[in-house]
């Protein structure tokens, strides 16, 4: 049983450590475009101003101009609030995958007890309902952010 452990620990400080790689890994950098501005991520999460910035040589500028023009200053303060939801949604994601990781270490360590097995069952269950509505959740904001930067251009 101690060897299945050690395995099974292997295993997983492995998915991490790539996992964790992955997400640190370096993006090359060259002259600004309207599409390279809006797509400078941070540990997977993706800026307040996503879909507001304009490249200006070889800068990126946040777009306010908005003389003369009400609707754009709107569309401008909702694109900020549903990037800021999406972001919030992706960190309840992450959680509720932290959850279903728990409740599957649980289970494991579980050995035959009925009442930690359903307190484990419980939690994947609970975690995976959570990781769903989060998905749905932010490709709803996703969704909504590119209608909206699309009718501001």
């Amino acid at each position: 049983m101690s060897r299945m452990k050690n395995i099974f620990t292997i295993i997983m400080m492995s998915l991490m450590l790539f996992g964790g790689m992955v997400i640190l890994a370096p993006t090359p950098v060259g002259a600004a475009t309207d599409v390279e501005c809006n797509n400078k991520y941070f540990l997977t999460f993706r800026p307040w101003y996503y879909g507001l910035m304009k490249a200006e040589g070889d800068n990126c500028v946040l777009d306010t101009n908005f003389e003369g023009n009400e609707d754009r200053l709107t569309v401008f303060v909702w694109t900020i609030i549903l990037n800021i939801l999406s972001i919030l949604f992706s960190l309840v994601g992450y959680l509720a995958l932290g959850f279903l990781i728990f409740g599957g270490y649980l289970y494991v360590l579980g050995r035959g007890n009925p009442d930690k097995i359903s307190k484990a069952k419980l939690t994947i269950i609970r975690a995976i309902v959570g990781l769903i509505i989060c998905i749905l959740a932010s490709s709803i904001a996703n969704t909504i952010v590119t209608i909206i930067t699309g009718a501001m251009s």
